[in-house]
């Protein structure tokens, strides 16, 4: 038997409606992340959770595609770091 891949027309994400940023799309939940970002004072994973509504495991999940998209950074010590925090990538860290 042979499987098809459904065809996801341009522009759709699965997560919800996407609006253009550049070169890259973001939908609702990344871009709420991204405006709990704006204050550049670097937030922590439970914070920015808490302004978005999600947990702090699915926040995290993400901020590491928003990572990984060079739309976010992480600063910390390790991977594993409780005080790690995350700026937009443009504004760095105060």
């Amino acid at each position: 038997m042979q499987w098809s891949t459904p065809t996801i027309p341009s522009g759709v994400h699965r997560s919800g409606p996407t609006i253009p940023v550049g070169p890259t799309l973001v939908d609702a939940t990344e871009q709420a992340i991204l405006a709990s970002l704006k204050q550049g004072q670097g937030l922590a994973t439970r914070e920015i959770a808490a302004n978005i509504g999600l947990s702090a495991r699915a926040t995290r999940t993400r901020l590491a595609q928003l990572i990984d998209r060079g739309l976010v950074r992480e600063i910390g010590t390790s991977a594993k770091d409780p005080q790690r925090k995350y700026f937009l990538a443009e504004a760095g860290p105060p």
